[in-house]
């Protein structure tokens, strides 16, 4: 107490021991620590890509607006038209990033780290009873490397989503410590996935574009992360002679909405890192309770699953893997 009271009542140094104890009466156990840029340089150093700028969040409890909604970017700046005009870090940065709030994912954490990587592939899955998509060519392409256990998915227009059924596992974790915090209803989910990358995997810069896209929230929660992870925002193509390059670092439980019309990436160059990754509409997509069988599928146990380039739906028949 006398320590924290002299920052501001200098006549606490007087008392016996402040002198000795106390950082405020130049006291104290004292360290030399380099300025949070400083770390931050030395950490994209580790990257290739040129880092124009870090952002980092303010710890905040608050997940939802005075309105007591979800907060949010704005959609219209997901438009395919808009989407050029988004290029300065500075004047734009509310246009590509929003720091939601901070919630607990120590029990999801702990789920999570039980599995570990092995977890992730479609074989542990299949033989656990999830349905899995196979021959997923965005994956493959894009995200060579990388695996996720999908609990809720969509068709590329969002005329119709899919509930997988470790869905019924995971979802009362979910619900109780992500979903209700942050005011996202169970019928607003568009997709839904805990999405892994394990050490020495890679996400190629790309960008969301289906039509579902501009309709949905795409909101990241990290679960397990460290700093040698580094996920990348493009405000001017890099290719261009005036690129620029956003980096968002983020610690566990730090929620927040990211702009995936625009091109993005993430690199790895340490251990695993897992995010839950919510995509999520304004509107409730189905109501449930009177059958919209048309809008929501629930899908069987070890079924398998395929969306082909091109085609809407899923393509879902047998349990047969392999």
């Amino acid at each position: 107490v006398m320590c924290k009271t002299a920052y501001v009542d200098p006549t606490e140094c007087h008392e016996p021991n402040a002198r000795a104890l106390c950082c405020a009466c130049r006291g104290g156990v004292r360290r030399e620590e380099p300025l949070l840029a400083g770390k931050l340089d030395r950490e994209v150093m580790k990257i290739e890509d040129f880092v124009n700028a870090t952002v980092t969040f303010v710890p905040n409890h608050q997940c939802r607006d005075k309105d007591g909604l979800t907060k949010r970017l704005p959609l219209e700046m997901k438009t395919r038209s808009n989407i050029p005009t988004i290029t300065d870090i500075d004047r734009d940065l509310n246009y590509i990033v929003k720091h939601l709030c901070n919630i607990n994912v120590e029990p999801i954490q702990k789920l999570v780290a039980d599995m570990g990587d092995e977890g992730f592939t479609i074989e542990y899955q299949h033989n656990g009873n999830n349905a899995v998509i196979t021959n997923r060519q965005v994956m493959d392409r894009f995200k060579p490397g990388c695996n996720a256990i999908t609990l809720i998915f969509s068709s590329k227009r969002a005329d119709k989503v899919y509930h997988f059924p470790w869905l019924n596992e995971w979802l009362p974790m979910l619900r109780e410590l992500v979903l209700e915090p942050l005011g996202i209803p169970l019928n607003q989910i568009m997709r839904m996935q805990l999405a892994n990358m394990p050490r020495g995997s890679d996400i190629r810069f790309h960008s969301d574009r289906n039509a579902w896209v501009q309709t949905a929230h795409r909101t990241h929660i990290p679960i397990i992360t460290h700093p040698d992870i580094f996920f990348l925002a493009e405000m001017r193509h890099r290719k261009d002679e005036d690129h620029a390059i956003l980096r968002i670092k983020s610690h566990a439980g730090e929620v927040y909405e990211f702009n995936n019309a625009k091109g993005h990436a993430v690199r790895n160059v340490g251990p695993s890192r897992v995010h839950l990754i919510i995509d999520w509409v304004e509107d409730a997509l189905y109501d449930e309770e009177k059958g919209d069988v048309e809008k929501l599928d629930k899908l069987r146990p070890s079924e398998v699953c395929t969306h082909p380039k091109g085609i809407n739906e899923l393509q879902c028949g047998g349990v047969a893997f392999g």
